[in-house]
């Protein structure tokens, strides 16, 4: 359950780092990517637990 959350984080950090390498927005594409890839993580963790 862990690398449900810490995946997504770490895939949208790392495809932003490359974007604001290659459009030299630097840190705001990794920001933004890395943000949205919490809130994914977040809800899929959220979608697993069981509910009562």
């Amino acid at each position: 359950m862990p690398f449900t959350l810490v995946g997504p984080i770490a895939i949208g950090a790392a495809m932003g780092y490359f974007l604001d390498r290659w459009v030299h927005t630097k840190p705001w594409l990794a920001l933004i990517l890395g943000a949205l890839g919490f809130f994914a993580g977040l809800r899929e963790v959220l979608r697993r637990l069981p509910s009562e």
